[in-house]
């Protein structure tokens, strides 16, 4: 009581002071006393009767007239309110219709501003949070109209108004009228009363929730408020309007806000708010914002605990609320909806059948939604499909026994996955530049899919999810069985079911604990079966690619997506196989290497990267290991289909495969086959010879990377023998220098006493002398010469009778086959030279052939042929090349002088640029006569006119250049000449 009187006697100047003066600073020093905790709660709460009269009375008289001394008033109430409980009727009632006539004012027609609004909601939330049951209960009882205006007032707020902090407190005071504070008797009353407002607060909360740009603290608590409204609606029992009477005072028209809960009431209340479920749960399923989607799942939780009777239009779309969020990418959510999942399946009866049928459905209608929805909604689409098979786990296996469920997901997969096959890119079938691809060099798959329903990347990563669940939670062998019949006698679902294959088996790359010894057989036997279909299937499109002329675009375009697809399958079957099952390689390795060398760039980037994959797989350094470790099987099957050629017109290519992607070491395994292809090119230079120069290209190309830098074998035992030799010979020569200095000195001494021993002595020199010539030279064993020496000259021996070809492309290849052979046994001068000698006859031809590629590629081969050979093709070039030269370089000079663009695109032009970058080069390294550098001078200078194209002025200018470091006086003497000349014929036009 001292405490009481004491904080009485301090009060009381204060609250005085208000109650006279009502201004802003009164009410600021009160707050500011409540605020710095001078009082305890309980003496605070026997005195807020007092507190509160001269705030009340500011209220209810001045505050009207200023916004500021209203704002300070109802922030020093809310100040009171939260440290007091309201424990008297007629003060909460007397509080409440103050506070409301700040947010609910019929007779103000422009309203209130924002922050009186945002204070008065703050005074609400403690006044009603804090009050008595008994105070609630009273105001539900004897004022249901005001209860009603401050409902009304608080969703126009949080539906008009711009402040967030409002809008927020709103929401929340409404969820704080909605706690019944687990009071029975206030309960009941809330149940009554609250399905009244239950259209209102449905539409208002709609309208906000699917508003665009809300922010997410404003969606989650109008979700909360709207569960908290549907549960507090829908509870109780039906028709007790009766007993409404029995606890409010129903005044004259009270009647109108309480509502008949009758079974009419049930069934109209489910079909108004399942439209407004939908509506919610499409807005906010896909929501950025991570707390949305907590509280929308929450929101659908709680619905399906409490209203699934009553709401059961809206069960499917509760659940897949649920189910969407279980392959939330928030390990927090996903976790959160599988424990609902669960609780739902616990609390409610029947669940589990309703997920069996709401998959059907989802899976009936998600192709439609897919390709008609926008990115956002068909992967909201797949998400749910996701969730639903996670939901239902084991149970899936039994489903997909059921042939009408396996047939309806199979379809809507199928759908899902159909590609587009009109795309331009799919039929690029220029051969490119053979190298090797090495692992990590291009994304596998190299093929990039294009589907009809989707573009999004996203979409086609959750299908892969599907697939992935289906086959995790069912039988592998099942499912790809239904796929692989589906494949044989379905063409337009060919493509899609090959996906869904390699997604089978693609899943058990990396299998899981609970896979034992039959699941791990299990995914041997379906990726055998599906081996087999696509080893039948790679033959089949090789059979077609022979009568390409007879498919049309759409099908060359779908077999090109099929062979990759089938590639991909090859790959991922030794994936998961790895080096457990060698012999499945045998089954698809000839394949990929023949693919490897397709024409098509897709085809072939998917093959050499899937070899490269393969390889590793299979636990081996590299493809060349994982070549000569299956050499004898690849050796077989080349032998064969060689020696058939018309048969097998591609086996060439394997070879040529084999060749790029294996190393040095592969020669001594495939000697044999190489001689077979030269026997066969023996007997086929009219049908199947370009096919087999190709091989001999590749393979004397790989003779020079791998050889080209490492001496031979016999090179080196020359090398040996000939330090020997210098050493050898550096002793003769000091033991002579000494005897012939000494036999000097001896004669010069006795020459004049002796003249026979002079004689004697000039005897005994003879004699050495003949014994020194007469001593025979140790004799050098000649080793044979390497494999790839004898390879290289038998390839040479063959090429040398079709460089006359009268096909131009393989004269091209003949030539190029030429040059790589040259360098392949540059080493070995005696090698080089006749080999030379003997393809001379037939390359000095090709200089005047009618096609200028060939005369371009035997330039190439020129210059590299005088590099290795230098005096010895001296006069010969001199002869028979340097006069073709510069003949054919003097006349087009005329041609090109004063041309365009299109000019540059000729061949002519292109003969031009080479013969005069090269011949520069050919002059210096076969030091050529005075006579035949003048020639090249004189052919070249034309070109140095600005009437040339440039790219010709330059290269004339690089060989000019170069020539001049051999005899820079020729190159200026003619040039001075030439600008003397042309001066000369400038001055005549201009005087004529």
């Amino acid at each position: 009581m001292a405490d009481v009187s004491a904080a009485f006697q301090q009060l009381r100047p204060i609250c005085i002071l208000v109650t006279q003066e009502h201004n802003l600073t009164a009410i600021t020093n009160l707050e500011q006393m409540l605020l710095k905790k001078t009082f305890s709660d309980s003496v605070l709460q026997e005195l807020h009767e007092y507190i509160a009269f001269p705030l009340r009375l500011v209220l209810k008289q001045y505050a009207a007239r200023d916004e500021a001394v209203c704002v300070k008033s109802l922030e020093c109430l809310t100040t009171l309110l939260s440290k007091v409980s309201i424990q008297k009727a007629s003060i909460f009632l007397d509080l409440f219709s103050n506070i409301l006539h700040f947010i609910s004012s019929p007779n103000r027609k422009a309203g209130f501003p924002e922050e009186v609004k945002l204070a008065a909601v703050e005074a609400l939330n403690p006044l009603f949070a804090n009050c008595l049951v008994s105070c609630y209960s009273t105001l539900l009882k004897e004022s249901l109209p005001l209860y009603g205006g401050l409902v009304a007032g608080l969703l126009d707020i949080t539906a008009k108004e711009k402040l967030i902090k409002l809008r927020l407190f709103s929401l929340q005071l409404l969820l704080v009228l909605l706690n019944s504070r687990r009071d029975k008797e206030l309960t009941e009353l809330l149940e009554l009363i609250i399905p009244s407002y239950l259209p209102g607060i449905s539409l208002n909360l709609t309208k906000v929730i699917t508003a665009s740009g809300e922010k997410s603290k404003i969606l989650v608590a109008a979700l909360e408020l709207m569960q908290s409204t549907l549960i507090t609606s829908l509870s109780g029992d039906q028709d007790c309007s009766e007993d409404a009477k029995h606890f409010i005072n129903l005044s004259s028209g009270d009647g109108k806000f309480i509502v008949s809960k009758t079974k009419e009431w049930y069934d109209q209340v489910s079909k108004n708010i399942s439209a407004v479920v939908k509506k919610v749960a499409g807005v906010c399923m896909n929501h950025p914002i991570y707390s949305v989607r907590l509280g929308l799942l929450k929101w659908s939780h709680r619905i399906l605990l409490n209203c699934n009777c009553y709401l059961e239009g809206c069960q499917g779309v509760l659940l897949d609320v649920i189910t969407h969020s279980i392959c939330d990418v928030h390990e927090e959510l996903s976790s959160h909806s599988q424990a609902s999942l669960r609780d739902v399946q616990d609390k409610v009866e029947g669940v589990s059948e309703v997920l069996k049928q709401r998959l059907y459905d989802v899976v009936t209608t998600l192709p439609r939604k897919v390709s008609r929805y926008n990115e956002t909604g068909g992967l909201s689409a797949l998400k749910i499909f996701n969730g639903y098979l996670n939901s239902l786990k084991s149970e899936v296996d039994a489903l997909l026994r059921c042939h009408s469920h396996l047939r309806r997901i199979g379809l809507a997969l199928c759908q899902l996955l159909q590609l587009d096959i009109t795309a331009v890119s799919i039929l690029d079938s220029s051969q490119t530049e053979t190298h090797k691809l090495t692992a990590g060099s291009e994304e596998f798959p190299v093929l990039r899919r294009q589907f009809t329903s989707f573009a999004d990347n996203s979409v086609w990563r959750e299908i892969r999810t599907a697939i992935h669940t289906i086959i995790k939670y069912s039988d592998t062998y099942l499912v790809a069985d239904y796929f692989v019949t589906d494949f044989q006698c379905c063409p337009q679902n060919r493509l899609q079911c090959a996906i869904i294959l390699n997604e089978c088996v693609l899943y058990h790359i990396r299998p899981s604990q609970e896979e034992g010894k039959e699941g791990s057989r299990c995914v041997v036997d379906t990726c055998r079966s599906i081996l087999e279909l696509y080893t039948d299937w790679y033959r089949r499109l090789q059979s077609e690619a022979r009568n390409g002329s007879r498919l049309s675009i759409s099908q060359r375009n779908e077999n090109t997506q099929l062979h990759c697809f089938i590639l991909e399958g090859f790959v991922a079957i030794h994936e998961v196989t790895g080096e457990n099952y060698p012999e499945l390689l045998l089954h698809s390795l000839y394949s990929i290497l023949e693919s490897c060398s397709h024409d098509n760039v897709l085809i072939k980037q998917t093959a050499v990267t899937g070899l490269a994959i393969v390889s590793q797989a299979l636990h081996y350094s590299g493809t060349g290991e994982l070549i000569e470790k299956h050499s004898n099987y690849l050796c077989n099957a080349l032998s064969l289909n060689i020696r058939r050629l018309q048969r097998y017109p591609t086996s060439p290519s394997v070879l040529s495969s084999i060749l790029i992607h294996s190393q040095s070491t592969i020669l001594p395994y495939i000697d044999q086959i190489i001689i077979e292809v030269l026997l066969t090119m023996d007997e086929n230079y009219a049908d199947g010879a370009l096919s087999l120069l190709k091989v001999l290209q590749t393979l004397t190309r790989q003779l020079s990377l791998w050889f080209s830098r490492e001496p031979s074998g016999h090179v080196v035992v020359d090398f040996h023998q000939a330090i020997r030799d210098v050493r050898e010979t550096s002793a003769q020569e000091v033991s002579k220098r000494i005897s012939d200095y000494v036999i000097d000195y001896y004669k010069t001494r006795l020459a004049a006493d002796d003249v026979n021993l002079a004689l004697e002595e000039e005897d005994l020199n003879e004699e050495e002398a003949h014994e020194t010539v007469e001593k025979p030279m140790p004799e050098v064993e000649k080793k044979e010469p390497p494999l790839f020496f004898r390879l290289t000259k038998k390839v040479l021996d063959r090429c040398r009778h079709l460089i006359s070809h009268s096909n131009p492309q393989i004269r091209l290849l003949t030539i190029n086959i030429i040059q790589e052979s040259l360098t392949v046994i540059s080493h070995s001068q005696d090698e080089l030279l006749p080999a030379v000698h003997e393809v001379w006859p037939g390359f000095a031809k090709r200089f005047s052939d009618s096609e200028p590629l060939v005369v371009i590629q035997a330039t190439h081969c020129l210059t590299v042929l005088g590099h290795l050979s230098k005096d010895f093709v001296r006069v010969r070039v001199g002869k028979e090349i340097i006069p073709a030269f510069t003949d054919l370089l003097q006349k087009r000079a005329v041609t090109s002088m004063n041309t365009g663009k299109a000019y540059r695109h000729t061949l002519d032009y292109r003969l031009q640029v080479v013969l005069l970058e090269t011949i520069g080069k050919l002059c210096i390294d076969l030091k050529l006569s005075f006579n035949l550098l003048q020639s090249v001078v004189l052919a070249c200078l034309p070109y140095l006119s600005v009437n040339q194209p440039v790219k010709l002025q330059q290269a004339s200018l690089s060989s000019l250049q170069q020539i001049s470091s051999e005899d820079g006086h020729l190159v200026w003497y003619l040039a001075n000449n030439f600008s003397s000349k042309v001066c000369r014929l400038v001055q005549e036009r201009g005087i004529s």
